[in-house]
């Protein structure tokens, strides 16, 4: 788990995979529970430093940059550290526990930038590294030959990982991020002195119990204008191949808790590049079931979301969001507090197995497949009912441009289209859905 540990005169905090990473290439760490870090590519850096406001409420906030090196242990374990600037020993206040609640119960930190900090930004800076609770139960562990190890913490189990698989479909834990992970170690064990800064970034998932992510690639181009040729013609092929050339998207991860199985259903990019539209649409119809019943009630939130972002970015204009994502974000564990298709019974029972599950960590409850209605007698009054946890996010600003960006010489006309157009279509998608919801198959369509 992360923690802040010493070095001579110097801090340094211990990173993990971010285990709810279901898309991208590059790796995301773990930083604390309510930041993780990724590598800084200069362009995405510079996008969110100087993105409109309006934005932000639709982008995961920005926390600054940190140096990350590698670390090898004496048993042969591979680790990544991370060293925020300016963070000695001595520099603890008397008000650390005020800034650490803070922290904890709002996640606002100060930007952990390179010089300039005044002392109470240190001190924010210095909690951030000092959050210690943790919701992960497995520790990660990395030899250089690239075997992967996850420990239970407080049992004693180990147990080793298989990251070949294409499309994973029923499974405890994603391994796309321990994929990613391995990458990311290979490329630098080889590099004694590697050293790299990364990005600081808001963890969307960090409030929720039980995180529930749909990542898609938007728009109907991927390459970005500075792309050289070879690439420029591999990402055209690729949008061509895939719905993100008729439907100006495509699924790049997903998982979902079900709830029957206290298991995660996962798909990974390679599935997504083989889905048709029919596919698409069944896609989003298993994103929102939990193996007992459709999450209904989440529909017309995310559509509302996804409505006001899409009114967000039809005013940006010139802007071009090449290659980035959108993350459909919802909690998992919400779903025995809504009124359901269980009878009283049967949803105490459910209900129970399903908190056992995320309580112990288990591999499997039991749940009844029993679909009756809750009786109105039985049903929580609707002014009691917490609204459901759901978020709409874009990711991944290394091909972003508009007028003015760094010294991008080609200037685009209006808002991105081929973003819009992929809005459209799911906006559209989820309509559909929310109309005649239809039962999962167990065969999607591909093309």
């Amino acid at each position: 788990m992360p923690q802040c540990a010493m070095e001579g005169e110097w801090e340094f905090v211990q990173l993990e995979p971010f285990v709810h990473q279901v898309g991208g290439h590059s790796t995301m760490l773990k930083f604390n529970d309510n930041t993780v870090c990724k590598s800084l590519i200069p362009r995405e850096h510079h996008f969110y430093k100087t993105m409109p406001l309006v934005m932000k409420e639709f982008t995961p906030q920005y926390r600054g940059v940190v140096q990350v090196t590698t670390h090898e242990d004496p048993d042969g374990y591979m680790t990544l550290v991370a060293h925020p600037p300016q963070l000695r020993k001595n520099s603890l206040s008397s008000s650390l526990p005020s800034l650490y609640n803070d922290v904890l119960q709002t996640g606002s930190t100060a930007s952990v930038e390179e010089g300039g900090q005044s002392d109470s930004e240190l001190e924010k800076c210095h909690n951030l590294c000092l959050v210690h609770e943790n919701r992960s139960h497995h520790r990660f562990r990395m030899r250089r030959t690239g075997s992967i190890e996850i420990e239970t913490v407080g049992r004693g189990l180990s147990e080793n990982v298989d990251l070949h698989s294409d499309d994973v479909f029923s499974t405890s834990r994603n391994t796309w991020s321990l994929r990613c992970h391995r990458e990311q170690l290979a490329k630098m064990k080889n590099h004694e002195e590697f050293s790299n800064k990364f990005l600081l970034l808001e963890n969307l998932t960090w409030k929720l119990e039980l995180p529930c992510i749909l990542d898609l690639k938007m728009g109907t181009r991927q390459h970005g204008d500075d792309a050289p040729e070879e690439k420029k013609l591999s990402q055209m092929k690729k949008c061509s191949m895939t719905t993100s050339s008729n439907l100006g998207l495509r699924i790049c991860g997903m998982q979902v808790y079900h709830a029957d199985t206290g298991k995660y259903i996962c798909h990974n990019k390679y599935y997504g590049r083989r889905l048709s539209q029919e596919g698409i649409k069944q896609t989003l119809c298993q994103f929102l079931h939990n193996g007992i019943q459709l999450r209904s009630e989440l529909i017309q939130p995310i559509i509302d979301r996804l409505r006001k972002l899409m009114q967000v970015l039809t005013k940006q204009n010139t802007f071009r969001f090449y290659s980035s994502s959108l993350l459909i974000i919802y909690d998992g564990a919400d779903w025995d507090r809504i009124p359901g298709s269980l009878p009283p019974k049967d949803r105490d029972s459910a209900t129970a197995s399903s908190r056992s599950v995320r309580k112990s960590g288990a591999e499997s409850a039991v749940c009844t497949s029993d679909a009756s209605c809750v009786s109105p007698e039985t049903a929580p009054a609707p002014e009691t009912i917490p609204p459901p946890k759901i978020d709409v996010r874009m990711i991944d600003f290394a091909h972003a441009t508009h007028q003015g960006f760094l010294q991008d010489k080609t200037t685009h006309v209006g808002p991105d289209h081929g973003y819009i157009f992929g809005l459209q279509n799911l906006i559209h998608m989820f309509e559909e859905l929310k109309a005649t919801p239809e039962p999962i198959q167990t065969t999607l369509s591909v093309h």
